[in-house]
């Protein structure tokens, strides 16, 4: 039996051409599907671009919602080595001299040395009460804001070793370390923070009966008001004492080297003790508030940018309201007043 090789062979009718174009116009409405799909996500897009633009601009603008991101203020000192600052908007413009006499310092003793940091020191426990040490009537004040830390020393713990990570696992308000002066192991403590009411006593209740000798776990006992060897056994290394310093001419004391308190809007770092007044100088930061500034102007001219090119001719939005109804939106806000404080963006130079 013989076989049609092509379709329309003895009607003369071309069919495979009639085929085509049938395909072809069924193909039209899903390539039209395509071009609009193509012709909305390039909408999303640039849709996106604009909002990330927006929110770029809405970033810079928070800093210009308040006098204080608008008079930003600079602390520069005339020796930056022993006395520096920084100024907050809540501070005053003006010259401030600062003598300091005393540096703020935290308590440090040092037990006497063992062989090693493995060596059996002994057992019993230590209590740790943080306060302020008198030298003239002899009196220890315990902290009222601190409460006495007693710390186990059981079997296992009596080793320099064993002793240093149990205070430091107490937080008792003091921190352990292990120093080998050449002698041997010592056993170091110092407090956690500076200031005279942050000293430290160290009482002991050695396990071998005897709480103030040098013998056992007694031996890095330190108790200011006691006699030496007998409860004031650790080595004194540094008393806890204040910063003491005047602003101009007025005396003032504090227990940490960096002070927020003692000037509104005024951060001090006391850093030396001076041999004459080191002058701060606090007025406006111009820099900082360039940068705020170009900050905003940068990210409007780009918003600004990118609506104007959707308005040409050519543009993918070109046939869109919103471009043109956002940029009058923008112009419009340079116009504005702010009402609490009568003035507008183009009274700070914008």
């Amino acid at each position: 039996m013989a076989s049609i090789s092509s379709a329309g062979v003895g009607s003369g009718l071309d069919i495979e051409g009639i085929i085509s174009s049938l395909m072809s116009a069924e193909r039209q409405p899903l390539t039209k599907v395509a071009q609009e799909r193509t012709q909305i996500n390039t909408k999303i897009s640039i849709y996106g671009i604009i909002k990330n633009s927006f929110s770029e601009l809405q970033s810079a603008a928070s800093k210009l919602t308040s006098l204080s991101n608008l008079n930003p203020l600079k602390a520069t000192s005339s020796d930056d080595k022993s006395v520096s600052a920084t100024a907050s908007a809540s501070g005053s413009k003006g010259t401030y001299n600062i003598e300091v006499s005393q540096l703020a310092k935290a308590q440090s003793v040092a037990a006497s040395a063992v062989a090693t940091a493995d060596t059996s020191v002994g057992t019993g426990s230590l209590t740790i009460t943080l306060g302020s040490y008198a030298s003239g009537p002899n009196t220890f004040t315990p902290n009222a804001a601190k409460t006495p830390v007693t710390i186990n020393i059981g079997a296992g713990q009596q080793t320099l070793t064993g002793i240093k990570e149990a205070i430091n696992n107490s937080d008792a308000g003091v921190t352990a370390s292990i120093i080998n002066d050449g002698t041997g192991a010592r056993l170091v403590l110092t407090s956690k923070e500076t200031g005279l009411e942050n000293g430290f006593k160290l009482e002991v209740s050695d396990n071998d009966g005897t709480n103030t000798n040098t013998a056992g776990l007694s031996m890095i006992a330190f108790d200011p008001t006691a006699v030496v060897g007998a409860g004031k056994n650790a080595t004194s290394l540094q008393v806890a004492q204040n910063a003491v310093f005047k602003v101009n001419g007025l005396d003032v004391t504090k227990s940490s080297n960096t002070v927020t308190d003692a000037v509104e809007g005024l951060t001090l770092n006391l850093k030396a003790v001076t041999t004459s007044p080191v002058s701060l100088q606090v007025g406006l930061d111009d820099s900082a508030l360039k940068t705020t500034l170009d900050s905003f102007v940068s990210a409007y001219n780009k918003i600004r940018g990118n609506l104007k090119d959707q308005q040409e001719k050519d543009a993918t939005l070109a046939k869109e309201t919103t471009p043109s109804s956002l940029e009058r939106g923008l112009r419009n806000i340079l116009r504005e007043t702010v009402s609490t404080y009568g003035l507008s963006l183009s009274d700070i130079g914008l």
